[in-house]
């Protein structure tokens, strides 16, 4: 009995999470829809950890648009793009997310329901894709934030939130980043890492460009 309804949780799973998909015109997400969003690399994939998890990095203190319906939009593009770059074939189905609030103000900060969108659609949208969270250098109004919004985040979601202070700002390599990066080459050098990588905005967004149009021919042969 207990099988059917694990059965049946999922299967009203999938069916809500192909509704939201056709909704949400998923699909049809493409960088030209973007380019002002993504101009100043407030979210962006870069690297991957030691198990070939792919890195999604987030900079709140480049938000530049108002649009929260297209922030969201983009924010779900990007999310579609690292599930992408996962490779199922070496067990790698899940991603890293970084989240460094360095520099972020009040003034930049997008408004609580958006988050809670985001964190909606993480959790019923992309089921276990979240292998990691990092937070760094929260400034203290998030923490009133935090306490606002993870009475709604899942308990397994949850788990996967961490928080630590930059090596940047003279603090130790935070275990989040030690015991997930056995080549420190592949994390950006703010966060303890002998990366040096600046966004480029244009090099990127082309490749994002050049990258879905393979994709969309592969899916079409």
């Amino acid at each position: 009995m207990v099988f059917f309804r694990v059965v049946e949780k999922a299967e009203a799973q999938l069916v809500a999470c192909l509704k939201w998909r056709t909704e949400f015109k998923v699909a049809e997400l493409n960088p030209d829809m973007f380019e002002l969003e993504a101009s100043t690399g407030k979210l962006y994939r870069h690297g991957f950890d030691k198990t070939g998890r792919p890195v999604l990095y987030m900079k709140p203190r480049l938000e530049n648009t108002k649009n929260w319906d297209n922030q969201l939009r983009h924010t779900v593009y990007h999310l579609e793009r690292t599930v992408e770059s996962m490779d199922p074939a070496r067990g790698v189905e899940s991603w890293v997310f970084i989240m460094d609030f360095s520099g972020h103000s009040l003034s930049t900060s997008a408004p609580m329901s958006l988050a809670r969108q985001i964190l909606d659609i993480i959790s019923t949208s992309y089921p276990e894709r979240l292998g990691l969270s990092v937070m760094v250098d929260t400034p203290f109004f998030f923490s009133l934030f935090w306490g606002a919004i993870s009475p709604f985040v899942p308990p397994v979601t949850k788990a996967k939130v961490k928080f630590c202070s930059s090596p940047r700002n003279g603090y130790k390599l935070d275990p989040s980043f030690s015991n997930n990066f056995d080549d420190l080459d592949d994390l950006e050098s703010d966060f303890g890492g002998t990366k040096t990588y600046e966004y480029d905005h244009q090099v990127y967004w082309d490749n994002e460009r050049q990258n879905l149009s393979q994709l969309k021919k592969v899916t079409e042969a």
